[in-house]
């Protein structure tokens, strides 16, 4: 992420989509994005293409 972050406009949102839903619930990362607000994780892509949320 700190790669992405570097590489990646400040002016541009980013919505990361995560294949491990357990990643981005533990504190470190929680805090890492309070910390940049232009990045958001897309839980709901997975969740759309697991079947478990229409579109």
């Amino acid at each position: 992420m700190k790669l992405i972050d570097a590489a990646v406009p400040q002016d541009l949102d980013l919505h990361l989509v995560l294949d491990n839903h357990a990643t981005h619930k533990t504190e470190q990362v929680k805090q890492w994005l309070i910390r940049h607000p232009s990045m958001a994780i897309a839980e709901y892509v997975a969740d759309i293409v697991e079947g478990k949320r229409k579109a």
